[in-house]
């Protein structure tokens, strides 16, 4: 018996080591090097795009790459040989316009080697050479073994940071904001308004739009005012950028003072992002019984896609991701010879279609049923610059030098006045219409979250500021901040006790971002 049992163990690991062997002699590096560039460019990426936009391409290459592995198999009646054809193409594939955007200014006896008439001929040449060698080659089962092993190495790096950024974002996404208790006693009643909050991204205040600008906003203002607005005359933003800035609107209070995470010495700024996307006024109008109604902003942080309702621009055609990894790749040639123009959205149209897209739907946010909180963050005035002033398709196109892109001083100051214009115009017909087809007033608030970046720090913080509020409304003045915004709104119509905290504006160094300096409101002494 036991003769018996030591042969049937050594049987087994006879069936098993054999079964790992034709495991490891199987063509699996066709499929993983067809993933690899796509998971590779969206882990550098992260935490800039969601990872929605690489599953059209994972699946795409995935699918090609099966296919042409099948066909390969039927003409040369060998998987290993297959295998070998198919990552030979994918390689090749991925890796042209890398190679191109290097090659671009190198000369060889005259020749530009980045051109595509000499790069695309090149290619062809090695694709023609590693399959005869494939052909002639005839055993291939150590180099498939040796590619499997490669490509589940390089999977790693870009795999790891995939899923470490997003366990990272879940541990954030659970540390609790500091408690603020009386929220438990908000209370909503048939009467109880719908609240819209717009962020105007970079929008300045109306003296700071003048000397920089060159843009009187008056008719913009006088517009609110008859509307029934009041718009602060002296507002300061709390913070210079947008992540601390909307961080502290949307929780009621100075970041510091948000939680364990919002400490001097963290130097990350994902418990702010996680602090936008799951705020405390979110949550405050969940409980409250309000359907959360939300939009595509073009910046992930803003972007809150667990809304009731959640608006995404329309469009089958190519993404930035998806664009990026062509560029990449020897889609290159046909893209830059306009084949796939009719298939892609540069990013200036994009930007353009989603603003439009927005505007347009807000207009019927007010038809729908239920109480309503609606978060709409536009990238206007800012940059990149694609309105005219009156709506026209008008680029103001950066400039690139040394592998640095910005915009000259006058062209950002002609671009930003032009979407200003725009945007004012526009925004004003919107309101109108919210307005006009609520069945009761809303709540409006439409907030810059900070000024242009061109202009002196000193400046940067000076923002539009305005507020719609039914009667009875809570007693406004000139230098209100956005830490007070939603305070003034839960204490007003929903029985909150939330005491207005001090107007105070902070400075700070992009690479300590809980590091904060007071600036003075200049403004004061001439009220």
């Amino acid at each position: 018996m036991l003769f018996l049992r030591c042969v049937q163990v050594l049987c087994y690991r006879i069936e098993v080591h054999k079964k790992m062997q034709r495991f490891s002699a199987s063509p699996w590096h066709a499929v993983l090097f067809a993933i690899f560039p796509i998971l590779s460019l969206l882990a550098n990426n992260v935490g800039q795009v969601n990872y929605a936009v690489a599953y059209r391409s994972l699946i795409l290459s995935l699918v090609i790459s099966l296919i042409v592995l099948l066909i390969a198999k039927w003409l040369l009646h060998d998987w290993q040989k297959a295998g070998l054809l198919v990552t030979v193409l994918n390689i090749l594939f991925f890796s042209y316009g890398h190679v191109h955007t290097y090659l671009e200014k190198v000369e060889v006896a005259g020749v530009a080697l980045g051109r595509h008439r000499v790069l695309a001929i090149l290619w062809v040449g090695i694709l023609a050479l590693s399959f005869l060698w494939i052909l002639k080659r005839k055993d291939h089962q150590v180099l498939t073994s040796s590619l499997n092993s490669m490509a589940v190495l390089l999977l790693v790096f870009p795999l790891f940071k995939l899923t470490s950024f997003w366990y990272s974002n879940l541990n954030v996404a659970q540390t609790k904001l500091s408690e603020v208790p009386s929220l438990a006693d908000l209370k909503s009643s048939p009467d109880s308004p719908d609240v819209y909050f717009f962020v105007l991204d970079q929008y300045a205040r109306s003296d700071v739009l003048a000397e920089y600008f060159r843009y009187d906003n008056s008719d913009f203002i006088k517009g609110l005012n008859e509307l029934g607005f009041y718009v602060a005359s002296c507002s300061q933003s709390n913070y210079p950028y947008t992540t601390a800035s909307l961080a502290g609107t949307l929780n009621f209070n100075y970041v510091p003072n948000l939680g364990e995470e919002f400490k001097p010495e963290n130097k990350s700024y994902r418990p702010m992002q996680q602090a936008i996307k799951n705020s405390r006024v979110e949550a405050a109008f969940r409980r409250l019984g309000y359907q959360i109604i939300a939009f595509e902003t073009g910046y992930n942080f803003t972007e809150l896609e667990h809304a009731d309702l959640y608006y995404q621009l329309p469009s089958n055609k190519i993404n930035n991701f998806e664009a990026l990894l062509l560029r990449s790749s020897a889609m290159l040639l046909p893209m830059d010879l306009g084949l796939l123009d009719q298939y892609s959205l540069t990013d200036d149209e994009r930007k353009r279609e989603r603003v439009l897209f927005v505007l347009d739907q807000l207009e019927e946010i007010p038809s729908l049923p239920g109480k309503k909180f609606v978060f709409i963050h536009l990238a206007m005035p800012h940059p990149p610059f694609v309105f005219g002033p009156h709506g026209e398709f008008q680029v103001v196109q950066p400039f690139y030098e040394n592998g640095e892109t910005g915009y000259k001083r006058d062209d950002f100051r002609k671009g930003y006045r032009n979407q200003a214009m725009f945007i004012s115009a526009r925004l004003l017909e919107t309101l109108h219409k919210i307005i006009a087809n609520s069945s009761s007033k809303p709540v409006i608030i439409i907030q810059g979250d900070h000024g242009p970046i061109t202009i002196p720090d000193e400046k940067r913080m000076d923002i539009l500021n305005a507020y719609l509020f039914p009667e009875p409304q809570p007693d406004f003045y000139p230098t209100l901040t956005p830490v007070n915004n939603f305070r003034m709104v839960f204490d007003q119509y929903f029985n909150g006790s939330l005491p207005l905290v001090p107007d105070r504006s902070f400075q700070v160094d992009i690479t300590q971002p809980y590091v904060f300096d007071e600036v003075p409101n200049s403004c004061i002494a001439s009220q």
